[in-house]
């Protein structure tokens, strides 16, 4: 039987910074994981560092986020290659147009000025290569991309060196009440713990359901594909305004 203060169930990206926030804050905390950390969506996906586009009830968190990555290496003693050449939804059309300044106006009423569009001459100047049907697109200056598990590695690391234990290949069976604490069974034993936090990803409703609590969860795959090494000739992160399609130096996301 193990005793800690805090378990963390998931050992993506969300579970080691919360391990980490807590443990600069004093808190002992073991982090528990079903296969290993990184190993699903937090190691494999497109590495977006975005405010752009964001639904409005997020943009508030985004914009703290963006404020700790673009100075991650403060935090974490690595850079996780993390890069801000701006990110920008495309416009082909006059429609699209229209669409993209009507969310500019949503983000300035919410009073952010992060989401910002331009026309057609400044598109071109920032991305040479696009179609010549283009017609502007709107951009946010200071969003980039990171490698995903780099930036997981280095979150973990400097979790485990504030004293963070994560164990891998531990799956949870069962989790019960006990007093004002928590006992979760699991495939490597048993954890007693004061608090118990979910961070388990697409598994977080099956994690929440052993408490008989519902968490509704809709599955929402892209599919991410590697080109063969082209000569460069993009820098920022780009997305079209009516398409689901995004590309970037080092990825293409559909």
């Amino acid at each position: 039987m193990m005793n800690t203060e805090v378990l963390i169930i998931g050992a993506g990206l969300m579970g080691a910074s919360t391990a980490l926030q807590l443990a600069m804050r004093g808190c002992r905390c073991t982090v528990i994981d079903k296969a290993s950390p990184g190993r699903h969506a937090s190691g494999a996906n497109a590495g977006g560092l975005r405010q752009l586009n964001r639904d409005p009830a997020e943009i508030p968190l985004t914009v703290e986020a963006a404020k700790m990555w673009r100075d991650i290496e403060a935090l974490v003693d690595s850079d996780c290659d993390a890069r801000f050449p701006g990110q920008l939804r495309v416009a082909e059309n006059k429609s699209d147009m229209q669409k993209l300044e009507q969310r500019a106006e949503l983000v300035r009423s919410m009073g952010y000025q992060h989401e910002e569009v331009i026309g057609k001459k400044e598109l071109y100047q920032l991305v040479p290569a696009l179609s010549p049907h283009c017609v502007g697109a709107l951009i946010c200056r200071e969003d980039g991309y990171g490698r995903p598990y780099h930036a997981l590695t280095a979150m973990r690391r400097k979790a485990e060196s504030l004293g963070v234990v994560f164990q891998s290949l531990t799956e949870v069976y069962t989790i019960d009440q006990q007093g004002e604490g928590w006992q979760v069974r699991t495939s490597q034993g048993v954890f007693n713990s004061d608090v118990l936090v979910n961070c388990a990803g697409a598994w977080a409703g099956k994690v929440a359901g052993l408490i008989n609590e519902q968490v509704p969860l809709t599955p929402k795959a892209l599919m991410l594909m590697v080109t063969e090494r082209l000569p460069h000739f993009v820098d920022p992160v780009m997305g079209a305004a009516s398409r689901k399609l995004s590309l970037s130096k080092c990825r293409m996301v559909l």
